[in-house]
């Protein structure tokens, strides 16, 4: 994976944590002040940052798998071990831990919503697993099903990404009932992602004995998305809901932002990942437990804040930073004592990569 990209992961996470301590905390009755208010709610963007670098990352991994049926197999294999044993185990974590008394028990036991949270399928309207952030899986599974089929298929893979792309404009613009959510701007980050792959590869491979004249349009890029970033942050109270509809526009421009910085510092790689240190990179391979722990071990900080009083009474600044350090902190544990062994173990299981000749494509 690219250097940079592994970078832009662990800004996508470090953003959501910041943001996920301001909104915690003040559910807890702690209060940061409005300017850190201000510039935690700027972290919401995390999340619009992760789902077009997962359009990004899917279509570089898996461009030469699209029309090879064979490889299939492989490419569902490894979304599901990326995603779904660490994400049991950290649930069934939380769970455990919410009944002990750590934390919130309110989960909704009806099946419908515990087959969706085991699944990740949407199997009743709006679901909540108990782990709330997993929110977004669901619209990555749906992600993975659609590019599944476009490496069975080419030319279905195609006509099903061209459906769901003109569903999405004509929902959004005539309003359509949508139950199962394919039509929010939270699925256009994937299509932008691919876009941003699309651009990534139309500037040329990362540019390695090119100097810093090639780099030119990879560092435009950059700079017209962070332009295009600034702009957001100037025009948005950061009320993002793509579901129900609010700043519809201004989620746009920070997603097509985002694919742009992408696609740039893609580009960019070579040039850029000397300056990316250890850290951001251990980050970025962090950034998925990171993502499913964080909320957790920051409610368990303000339960214990709030019932110590030497730390209710420390500087709200203070408790704010420190919260948000030992939130990443414990999502970085449970990357390596957790979903890197699992990934090690899981991996034993993989099936054989498949040879693109051996299979003729499916008319």
């Amino acid at each position: 994976m690219l250097v940079t990209v592994q970078v832009l992961r662990a800004v996508a996470a470090l953003g959501v944590v910041f943001y996920h301590v301001h909104i915690i905390g003040g559910q807890r009755g702690f209060d940061f002040g409005a300017f850190i208010g201000r510039w935690a709610e700027v972290g919401r963007m995390g999340v619009s940052l992760f789902f077009v670098l997962s359009g990004f990352i899917i279509c570089f991994a898996h461009r030469r798998d699209i029309g090879a049926p064979d490889r299939l197999g492989r490419y569902c294999w490894k979304r599901f071990a990326r995603i779904y044993p660490t994400y049991w185990i950290f649930s069934l974590l939380y769970v455990s831990a919410a009944l002990a008394g750590l934390g919130d028990s309110d989960f909704i036991y009806d099946s419908g919503h515990i087959l969706s949270a085991v699944t990740l399928l949407p199997f009743v309207e709006s679901p909540l697993p108990p782990l709330l952030v997993a929110w977004t899986l669901f619209y990555e599974v749906k992600f993975y099903l659609a590019f599944g089929v476009l490496i069975w298929n080419r030319a279905l893979g195609i006509g099903v990404f061209a459906v769901w792309l003109v569903y999405l404009a004509a929902s959004y613009r005539f309003g359509l009932a949508d139950p199962f959510r394919l039509w929010t701007l939270w699925n256009a980050h994937f299509f932008l992602g691919c876009g941003a792959y699309w651009l990534y590869r139309r500037f040329g491979q990362s540019g390695v004995g090119q100097g810093m004249s090639g780099q030119v349009p990879a560092l435009g890029a950059i700079g017209l998305g962070l332009g295009g970033l600034a702009l957001s942050v100037a025009l948005t109270d950061f009320r993002l809901e793509p579901i129900d509809g609010s700043n519809n526009e201004v989620v746009v421009l920070i997603a097509l932002s985002f694919a742009l910085v992408i696609a740039g510092m893609a580009r960019a790689d070579a040039l850029l990942a000397p300056w990316c240190g250890r850290g951001l990179r251990y980050l970025g391979d962090a950034s998925y437990s990171l993502y499913l722990v964080h909320s957790a071990v920051i409610s368990l900080c303000f339960i214990v804040a709030a019932r110590v009083p030497a730390l209710a009474r420390l500087d709200p600044v203070l408790t704010y930073f420190g919260v948000a350090v030992l939130a990443v902190a414990g999502g970085c544990m449970a990357h390596s004592l957790v979903e890197r062994p699992l990934l090690r173990f899981v991996g034993r299981f993989a099936p054989a990569r498949g040879n693109r000749g051996t299979m003729a494509v499916p008319a």
